[in-house]
């Protein structure tokens, strides 16, 4: 990403994400669809508000359609943060046939009204996803919205979990800003040990601030502001230093050349 594509990014942000997104269609053919999945190295961080945070940026940041998915669909974290609505069915999607599943068709069980298409089980209806149900969902949303961003916080079950960060392109794993080390995601025998060797998985910082000895798979995050609580619509920052940690996501989302950023 240049200098001029950098300091557009804090513009972008205030802008209406809802709008750009309702203009942008999916293109006919997209390659493997890119799913970033949100967890947590301990029960004691938040994924929701920072999974929050990375969709928002996302939104605003690349051309293509991005959707958040609620992985606890009993509890439905996501919609707080990001400013949904009472829409969404997320059980449904997983109902319909696989094949020839128009996009306006998916558009239907999605909610639109907040910062970021959200993705979430029925709001009269809320129930936890099972493995099955949250892989189908995405397969699904993938004709629609090739970018999707899943929040997988501890509340959804370790199995969710695990399917979650397992189908995923990219996992984003959280820390508090004085986490220090996480050589054992290199071990043998952890389900993320060969996606970390292959690059796939980063260690997020939230709260810290970046430093030249930030490990090369260590990002940083500034903590999502909220008026009162995590259910809360988050605001993103966008003083110069949030600027540059949401550009080194981005670089690390999109390392090699990235077609889709704007």
């Amino acid at each position: 990403m240049g200098l001029s594509s950098l300091l557009a990014v804090p513009r972008r942000l205030v802008w209406s994400n809802a709008v750009a997104q309702s203009q942008r269609k999916s293109p006919q053919d997209t390659d493997r669809p890119a799913i970033i999945a949100v967890a947590s190295l301990s029960e004691q961080m938040l994924t929701t508000p920072t999974t929050a945070v990375v969709a928002n940026v996302l939104s605003a940041a690349i051309r293509l359609p991005v959707v958040a998915i609620d992985a606890d669909g009993l509890n439905q974290p996501l919609r707080g943060p990001l400013g949904a609505g009472d829409g969404g069915d997320l059980e449904g999607l997983t109902t319909l046939p696989g094949w020839g599943l128009r996009r306006t068709t998916i558009e239907t069980h999605a909610d639109t009204a907040g910062s970021t298409v959200l993705l979430s089980t029925s709001r009269r209806f809320p129930q936890p996803l099972e493995p099955e149900t949250l892989l189908s969902a995405v397969r699904r949303a993938a004709h629609r919205w090739p970018v999707a961003v899943i929040d997988l916080p501890f509340t959804c079950g370790s199995d969710v979990i695990a399917t979650g960060t397992s189908m995923a392109t990219h996992v984003l794993l959280l820390a508090d800003k004085f986490h220090t080390d996480h050589a054992w995601l290199y071990q043998r025998g952890h389900h993320l040990s060969d996606a970390a060797r292959q690059g796939r998985v980063s260690v997020v910082k939230v709260g810290a601030t970046p430093s030249d000895s930030d490990a090369p798979d260590t990002l940083t995050l500034p903590s999502p502001k909220a008026s009162t609580t995590a259910r809360d619509r988050v605001t993103l920052p966008t003083d110069p230093v949030a600027v540059i940690q949401y550009n080194r996501l981005l670089t690390r989302l999109y390392p090699e050349q990235r077609p889709g950023v704007k």
